[in-house]
């Protein structure tokens, strides 16, 4: 046999779904991908001091209460994000820190550590619908790619737990899917077949259970795509109609108790009313501008094409099919299955690629109720998104095998040797274009890590009693609980309108603040300062320039400012701006730190 054979052989050979020498080649391979990007990650977190990756300041700010119960006492954001955040999220990081561990060190270690439990599945649950090693290997590769091209994963937050926890489920209902059809070559093969197959059948239920339960106590939104899993799996789905499917007592077992974990979950968090409720609702939304173009959670926009298929938070694509661009050659698998049902690689599909079927209609489904329900399930995007990467990664592997498949394969001895070695060429340079495709992207991995730009002010604040509380719209404020671990009154990274209990208070903290900054009467800012317990007002320097507040967070309360500005004309300088020389405590360019006493005695005294 050629090497041109054997090639192909590894190709089109179906290998058995166990561990043998071959697969754990291909495994290892596999596992080796979010390892690379990982370290890569992690070099990136830790190449200077005072790092944090972007959204996981919102859950990690509070939590270094864990280690200084003293911080953050009474402070409304911090009590917020705390009651937001997953049971099973908050008891990680708490297990962390029991080890010594700081929540935003242990932030820049997970990533990797996901990465590797996600993929280690990956690989496998993939070998349960092509058990082609090479596939698996390549949409393990292409799922990496696109994980790490966003910050998902990187950031650590509950949303990156999906992917260990759904890939699992995945994993172990497939698996005990393929036992309850007595499609397991690994039981089979060994004596005691009764036995050997009910000890694994109970196995791959129970993780299975755990894995919903996992994820339920992390991402519990995401419960609700298995759940539409659960039930479609009931049904055979053919082009032209749907029919129940007869299924076997072990196998109505398993439905049934996926189902009731499911719902005991959903019942859990619908039944427990939260602190800071209701949920914004869609009229209210519509209206306010912080959903809108400019507005911290951009949600709606005129451009309906844009709205439905492509936003970041209602959008039905986002980025699952463009990043990486490899990933829309899976737009061709149903092609290819219905064209070329023949193709040595298509024959090697199994049933269990049904489940991408299911997977695409669950999460479909959940899109369209998420739009009809707004904001009852939170954002639409969120059902897709992450389907979209797992789905696509598979379709696209299978679409890349097929090519390498055709080129390797062996021509007729009339071929001539040298279209051989153009199309082994080309087999060559189109792998390696797959491989190296992170190359060429700016800025991969995508990590979204911050650095604290101002660690002196960080470090004087820090000497300050815990309960100093810091007023400021300036960008740098975002970084005040994470570095110098004090309050702040508000910050756009803490700007989330969709608990009203929550918003409305932080709504009214923002435009009392910034009236205070630019009203002409000093009547405000003494008021403000004193109403909110104030110790420091933090401002930029460009502050007072005619456009600070169109090219900030803060336009979205320009039209409520304007309401309240009712205290002198717009030329009138503001009161505070008269306070900065005599009350300035600390400059470390662009940022003014003000002592709020010194600018309430420096107010009343010019009263007259």
């Amino acid at each position: 046999m050629t090497l041109l054979d054997r090639i192909h052989a590894a190709l089109i050979t179906q290998t058995p779904r166990a561990l043998t020498a071959k697969t754990a080649l291909w495994w290892g391979l596999s596992i080796s991908i979010p390892i690379l990007f990982g370290v890569m990650a992690l070099q990136d977190g830790f190449r200077a001091e005072r790092i944090v990756q972007d959204d996981a300041r919102q859950y990690l700010f509070w939590m270094q209460r864990f280690q200084q119960p003293e911080l953050f006492s009474n402070d409304l954001i911090a009590d917020y994000f705390q009651s937001v955040t997953p049971v099973g999220y908050t008891l990680l990081y708490r297990v962390g820190t029991w080890f010594g561990i700081a929540p935003f060190t242990f932030n820049k270690l997970l990533p990797l550590i996901l990465g590797v439990v996600t993929t280690g599945y990956f690989f496998w649950v993939v070998m349960a619908m092509v058990p082609l090693p090479i596939t698996a290997c390549l949409a393990s590769l292409l799922l990496n790619q696109t994980l790490w091209m966003k910050d998902d994963l990187v950031s650590a937050t509950p949303r990156a737990f999906l992917y260990p926890f759904f890939t699992a489920f995945l994993y172990y209902w497939l698996q005990s899917e393929q036992e309850t059809s007595g499609a397991s070559p690994s039981i089979a093969s060994k004596g005691g077949y009764l036995r050997g197959h009910r000890i694994q059948l109970k196995r791959s239920l129970i993780l299975g259970l755990a894995s919903i339960a996992l994820l339920g106590l992390f991402y519990p939104q995401y419960v609700l795509v298995i759940g539409g899993i659960v039930l479609l799996s009931v049904m055979k789905l053919k082009p032209d109609h749907v029919t129940l499917e007869c299924r076997s007592r072990a196998a109505w077992i398993r439905i049934g108790s996926s189902l009731i974990v499911v719902i005991a979950i959903v019942a859990f968090y619908a039944l427990t009313a939260s602190t800071y409720g209701p949920v914004v609702t869609l009229e209210q939304a519509k209206i306010m501008p912080e959903f809108w173009p400019g507005g911290r959670s951009f949600f709606f926009s005129e451009n309906l094409w844009w709205f439905y298929a492509v936003g970041d938070r209602s959008g039905f694509l986002h980025v699952g099919l463009v990043r990486p661009a490899t990933l829309a050659l899976g737009l061709f698998l149903p092609m290819l299955l219905w064209r070329s049902p023949s193709h040595p690689v298509v024959q090697q599909c199994q049933p269990s690629l049904s489940v991408l079927l299911r997977l695409l209609l669950s999460a479909s489904g959940l899109f369209v109720l998420a739009h009809l329900l707004l904001f009852q399930m939170h954002l639409p995007s969120r059902y897709t998104d992450h389907s979209l990467r797992i789905i696509m990664a598979i379709a696209s592997a299978i679409i890349i095998t097929t090519i390498l498949e055709y080129l390797v394969r062996p021509r007729p001895q009339s071929r001539s040797n040298g279209r051989r070695l153009i199309n082994i060429g080309i087999a060559i340079l189109f792998s390696t274009a797959i491989l190296a495709y992170p190359v060429v992207v700016d800025g991969f991995p995508l990590t979204k890590y911050k650095q604290g730009r101002n660690p002196k002010l960080y470090e004087f604040l820090k000497t300050q009693p815990a309960d100093t509380l810091v007023a400021s719209v300036a960008e740098d404020v975002n970084n005040i609980p994470v570095f110098a671990q004090r309050p702040i009154l508000v910050g756009r990274e803490y700007a989330i309108p969709y608990h009203l209990g929550f918003y409305s208070v932080f709504h009214d903290r923002a435009v009392d603040l910034l009236r205070a900054q630019y009203s002409p009467d000093p009547e405000v800012a003494i008021a403000v300062i004193q109403a909110y317990g104030i110790d420091y007002w933090l401002l930029d320097q460009k502050a007072y320039d005619s456009d600070y507040l169109e090219d900030n967070w803060t336009r979205q309360y320009i039209s409520d400012l304007e309401a309240a500005m009712d205290d002198g004309p717009n030329n009138t300088p503001p009161a505070l701006a008269e306070s900065i020389s005599p009350c300035l405590v600390m400059q470390q360019n662009p940022l003014l730190l003000l002592d709020a006493h010194c600018i309430s005695e420096q107010l009343t005294e010019k009263q007259p």
